[in-house]
């Protein structure tokens, strides 16, 4: 979980992998290039399940 939000902040892949105590950014890569894949599926789906009715387009 810890590098899953490290990676939806933003932070560069070579610093989270270096975080991890990874031998190599690819051993990084292979585990998280899902989660960077998806992100924007993710952020979408809990906005469409999680936003209170009535408060769409608040903000």
């Amino acid at each position: 979980m810890f590098a899953t939000i490290l990676v939806e902040q933003g932070v560069p892949l070579a610093k989270i992998s270096g975080l991890l105590g990874h031998s190599s950014v690819n051993t990084t890569f292979e585990y998280y290039c899902d989660v960077m894949d998806e992100k924007e599926k993710i952020i979408a789906f809990m906005n469409d399940a999680f936003i209170p009715e009535g408060r769409e387009g608040t903000g």
